[in-house]
């Protein structure tokens, strides 16, 4: 746990791997700047910011999580890679203030004030309602 801002540079592929859960909590904004980005856990993987959340990897960002993934920005959370993918077991969760969204074996939950989507072509299978 960190009180304050986390603002970590690394010159190369950042490495993390762990036969257990991961747990960050950051009391400020958390800055990582890197060439790439490798995360394997057996446990369930949970990072928490307070401030603004933001990823700057040039390269792949792979995580591979055997339990669930949550992430919390109690700011903008900006993830900006060349390639992101991630793979988690239960959940992968995703929360910036009001917004969150929830993924699991029951489908994909999107939960905000507002949803906008930005496509040159939506192509809906099914008829839709609006609530």
């Amino acid at each position: 746990e960190i009180s304050g801002n986390l603002d970590e540079t690394v010159a190369a592929a950042k490495l993390t791997a762990t036969f257990g859960g991961i747990n960050e909590s950051t009391g400020g904004n958390k800055t990582v700047t890197a060439l790439g980005q490798l995360t394997f856990s057996k446990g369930d993987d949970t990072e928490n910011s307070a401030g603004a959340a933001t990823a700057m990897i040039g390269g792949l960002v792979y995580d591979k999580i055997k339990g669930g993934y949550a992430l919390e920005a109690g700011a903008p959370a900006t993830f900006i890679g060349a390639f992101h993918k991630m793979e988690a077991a239960t959940s992968i969760s995703f929360t910036c203030g009001a917004s969150s969204i929830q993924m699991d074996d029951s489908g994909v939950t999107i939960t905000s004030p507002l949803v906008t989507i930005l496509a040159g072509k939506i192509q809906l299978t099914k008829a839709v309602t609006e609530n």
